[in-house]
């Protein structure tokens, strides 16, 4: 099991580095791919499975709080890349990883849209994953505020908070009601999972 070191219980929070990000991502385009994201939410018995797999790979301190706010992290970070992509003046350095436009482009966007101002150098990993994820849900997000979003209070959401429940600057608020209707065989453990928990072997956490 990797150290688990990357949490500090005494102030609530928890830094995640990119072995936890490939597993999460990993497990959740499984589950999607399964048909075990409705609405966007995943079902009390999905996240579970996360919830272990992930004391197995860093620890017992990831909850499910913890990884319901990095679920709601990924999605905003998302939404805010899939939304410059979606603009004509904006390209994508696939070797990167990061949205591309001139300096005049992006001091124009910069004026009318001021926090999407980190993501002139920040880049999104595993962007075509999390497409899969929340591909289907894109003008329910808002724009991710510049800051460290590698390090996130554990205690931010609560069980029953709709990940969805947030809003774009430009585009309506859309709610929908959740419904689920669990399989006990979509929670096995698959090949995709096998091989983002493997994929943790190669890296030491500090």
């Amino acid at each position: 099991m990797e150290s688990d070191q990357s949490s500090n219980p005494q102030t609530g929070r928890t830094t995640w580095t990119p072995p936890m990000d490939r597993l999460f991502i990993g497990l959740m385009e499984d589950q999607v791919q399964k048909g075990q994201l409705l609405d966007g939410q995943f079902s009390k018995y999905t996240w579970t499975h996360f919830v272990d797999n992930f004391k197995q790979s860093f620890g017992s301190s990831f909850t499910k709080d913890v990884l319901k706010n990095r679920m709601k992290t990924l999605k905003k970070n998302y939404v805010v890349v899939s939304t410059l992509r979606g603009q004509s003046v904006f390209g994508w350095d696939q070797s990167r990883e990061i949205v591309i436009a001139d300096d005049a482009v992006w001091d124009d966007y910069i004026k009318k849209h001021p926090d999407v101002k980190c993501w002139r150098t920040k880049t999104l990993a595993h962007f075509n994953e999390l497409a899969i994820i929340f591909g289907n849900n894109r003008a329910n997000g808002r724009y991710s505020r510049c800051k460290n979003d590698n390090t996130v209070q554990d205690d931010d959401d609560h069980d029953n908070e709709n990940l969805d429940n947030t809003q774009s600057p430009d585009t309506p608020q859309e709610q929908s009601e959740n419904g689920y209707k669990y399989k006990d065989e979509d929670l096995r453990t698959s090949d995709t999972q096998k091989r983002a928990r493997a994929s943790t072997d190669t890296y030491k956490i500090s």
